[in-house]
Order: C-alpha cells, then sequence, then structure tokens
C-alpha cells in the first residue's frame, strides 16, 4: 500500500513540475500554490494561449485523477494506521503529516 502511494505522489508531483515547466518555457511562472489553487493559478496563465490551453487542460485532468487516487491511498493508510497500535506510534512523531509535497 505504502509503495502504490509513494508512487502516485511521485507522478503528481512530476506531473505538476512538468507542468511549471512547460509554461515556464513561455515566460510564465506559476509560483506558490496551494493544492486548491494550482489548478486555477494554472488557467489563469494560459487564457489566451490556444496550445497550452489544451496541453494545460489535458495535464491538469491527469493531475486531478493522481490527486484523487492519492487522496484515497492516503485514507486507507490512516485508517490502517488507527488499527494497529504500533503504527500509531510511529504516526505520533513530529513531521508526519498529509502531504504530498
Amino acid at each position: 500500500m505504502l509503495t502504490a502511494r509513494k508512487l502516485v505522489q511521485s507522478k503528481l508531483l512530476d506531473v505538476e513540475n512538468s507542468l511549471r515547466g512547460i509554461l515556464r518555457g513561455f515566460g510564465l511562472k506559476v509560483g506558490k500554490t496551494t493544492d486548491k489553487s494550482f489548478a486555477g493559478r494554472i488557467r489563469e496563465l494560459v487564457q489566451g494561449h490556444p496550445g497550452l490551453e489544451t496541453v494545460s487542460e489535458a495535464l491538469l485532468t491527469v493531475r486531478a485523477v493522481l490527486l484523487s487516487e492519492f487522496n484515497g491511498f492516503e485514507k486507507r493508510v490512516r485508517a490502517m494506521v488507527r488499527s494497529n497500535a504500533k503504527a500509531r506510534l510511529l504516526s505520533s512523531t513530529p513531521g508526519w503529516v498529509r502531504s504530498y509535497r
């Protein structure tokens, strides 16, 4: 479960960084965003660039699917942790947070 979660997390970051890189090639910088503001910021930047709009929408769709699957894995992992005393103890250490970044 953890290996699959890590794979999805890695691909999610790859898609986001690829989008940032593609836009940077056109002089568009995304800057700091949150999980919720990322897609809106991308759409804002590519508005008026038909080719970039097409590419970014496709990659944002991929990102949405990956994010959904990552959240599903995260929910299952947390459920597994709640049912195991040793795992609960390990998850109480500082730095164990829900974030794919």
